[in-house]
């Protein structure tokens, strides 16, 4: 691959042409573009914009020349810059953790809207502690654990909370199997793994190439094994007019419902999210 000279709109153009043929939409390419500009070079979308006679060193020019070889490739933009931003932080991200999304962000203000005075927090299957840590952000009073099962996530999550200095406790436990000593939480939040095996097919390649099938995805024949799981979790750990808040799939929402009523959680809230779809659950006990 070659560039005509070093400057960024150069870099702009030949970054679109080489986008035609990767699996990013157009209406995509401006954003890419934009995100990989800030992180290689330093520079906000403003500038980027005013800059466009900006000079690239050789460095940045094989950079940038790297990431796209990368995403034509289908690598995340977030695992080839190694970080995302959730709710205000920057994380760290890298192939083996799921990558944080803005519907989780709407979950988290969700809990934050409604639960200023939770004095603990348990977050079930944190990944890279993205909801755990968000949420510390937001209740600093509160205490908050997060359980993951994932060597490679959990070390994740442990590099993003030394990076953004909050105070979790992380707990390697499998909530399938849960072996370790809990104590009583006002809220519990979880965005588990939901989508059915029979749906890969309908997902991005780069998807199923690089982010971790164990935390996307569930079998056929038992599609709620995790929100089963967590509300026998709750039982015994839910304060009396404590709080479940879980991520679900937009066509599980009924069946959880179901699934709290049996286990005597009588007061459900499905929430829909941006988009219109049913994204978001809430059970809590009387």
């Amino acid at each position: 691959m070659q560039v005509e000279d070093n400057r960024l709109s150069t870099m702009k153009r030949f970054f679109e042409k080489s986008m035609r043929h990767s699996i990013y939409p157009q209406e995509e390419w401006r954003s890419l573009f934009q995100r990989l500009a800030e992180d290689l070079i330093g520079l906000d979308r403003l500038q980027i914009t005013l800059a466009e006679d900006t000079k690239l060193t050789e460095s940045q020019i094989l950079r940038f020349l790297n990431a796209i070889k990368a995403l034509k490739a289908g690598t995340p933009l977030q695992y080839i810059i190694g970080h995302t931003s959730f709710c205000g932080l920057r994380l760290l991200t890298q192939s083996g953790t799921l990558i944080p999304r803005p519907e989780t962000e709407e979950l988290v203000h969700w809990i934050h809207s409604e639960q200023q005075n939770a004095q603990a927090i348990l977050d079930i299957g944190t990944g890279t502690g993205c909801i755990a840590l968000a949420l510390k952000s937001k209740l600093p009073s509160a205490r908050i654990q997060a359980i993951e099962v994932d060597d490679t996530a959990l070390e994740i999550a442990r590099e993003n909370q030394r990076a953004t200095g909050l105070d979790i406790q992380l707990v390697q436990d499998d909530i399938l199997r849960p072996e370790g000593n809990y104590e009583s939480f006002d809220v519990i939040v979880s965005n588990p793994p939901y989508v059915l095996e029979s749906d890969k097919q309908a997902m991005r390649e780069n998807v199923l190439a690089h982010e971790p099938h164990q935390a996307l995805f569930v079998r056929d024949e038992d599609p709620l094994v995790f929100y089963r799981a967590i509300l026998d979790f709750a039982v015994d750990h839910l304060k009396e007019n404590g709080s479940i808040y879980w991520e679900i799939h937009e066509e599980q929402g009924e069946a959880i419902r179901e699934l709290c009523m049996q286990k005597d959680f009588k007061d459900v809230i499905i929430r829909r999210d941006m988009q219109g779809k049913d994204r978001m659950v809430k059970a809590s006990r009387e």
